[in-house]
């Protein structure tokens, strides 16, 4: 028999829960941005305590849901790597409270020029009758419920090509997870807004030359922690993707933008286009 007074807990839990639900969306393309995440938390944005913030990950179709948040006002923020941060003050009001949010995230990149056009579109060809980029993932790490893997990457193209390093706030490296049903496995774990630069500069790239092989920086799987997984047999790809930059509306109404921004624009239109899956992937045995 539960005790009355457990009863009235779960039932004060259950009534004073209220939930933020909604969308995020690319502003250009209409497309959902299933790399986003949305965060609810105090007004003291500078710091967040531990259990004390509210969030959830935007699935495939672009959909989150964020439920048994207390009545109270709160700093609402969805962000995504390569798009400008929305933020907002919400409140809820009453228990039970449903609380609607559909957002449009700006894309954080700016144009490029016809010259930039011409050799991003020579690559295209290339890459079009052979891949011009060879991702092999060679080896892997596991600490504290973490995977570490180390690619090497090699252009095949007849021109140097410039690839992006993963930084705080740009990451041009996605897993894909699957376990023994080839089912895809999403992330785990959710981030909070990048501290640090909004854009890559020219310490953020690696050039390839043609013909060339050279090792990829680790990367670390910082969105899965294989200790909340079952356990079992994974495998683990690496996507290299980066979209062709598009001009932002904030960069119309800073007419110095384009020398304050010089190092930046240079990198983000030279790097790479395109999505590039690794040859092979990683098994990994998840077990206590």
């Amino acid at each position: 028999m539960i005790p009355v007074s457990l009863i009235l807990l779960i039932a004060l839990k259950a009534s004073f829960g209220g939930t933020v639900k909604g969308t995020v969306f690319d502003t250009y393309e209409n497309k959902p941005v299933t790399r986003a995440n949305v965060m609810i938390h105090g007004l003291e944005v500078s710091a967040i305590p531990p259990g004390k913030a509210y969030g959830a990950a935007v699935d495939r179709n672009g959909s989150f849901e964020i439920k048994e948040i207390p009545v109270g006002t709160y700093i609402f923020r969805v962000s995504s790597r390569g798009y400008v941060s929305f933020m907002d003050t919400i409140s809820l009001t009453q228990p039970n409270q449903l609380l609607v949010k559909n957002i449009l995230l700006e894309p954080a990149l700016v144009g490029s020029s016809p010259a930039r056009e011409q050799y991003h579109q020579r690559l295209a060809e290339e890459n079009a009758k052979q891949p011009i980029l060879t991702i092999q993932l060679k080896s892997y790490t596991f600490k504290d419920g973490f995977i570490t893997i180390n690619p090497s990457v090699q252009n095949s193209s007849t021109v140097p090509i410039v690839l992006l390093r993963i930084n705080e706030c740009i990451n041009p490296i996605t897993p894909i997870v699957k376990d023994s049903t080839g089912e895809i496995i999403r992330s785990n774990l959710i981030t909070i807004d990048c501290i640090g630069k909004s854009f890559p500069d020219s310490t953020d790239t690696i050039e390839v030359q043609p013909s060339q092989t050279v090792d990829y920086p680790p990367v670390t799987l910082e969105l899965y922690d294989f200790r909340l997984l079952p356990r079992g047999i994974y495998s683990i790809s690496l996507v290299y993707r980066f979209r062709k930059p598009r001009q932002l509306s904030f960069t119309n109404i800073r007419p110095g933008y384009r020398t304050e921004y010089k190092s930046e624009i240079e990198t983000i239109t030279t790097a790479l286009r395109g999505e590039f899956l690794s040859l092979n992937s990683i098994i990994f045995e998840n077990k206590p």
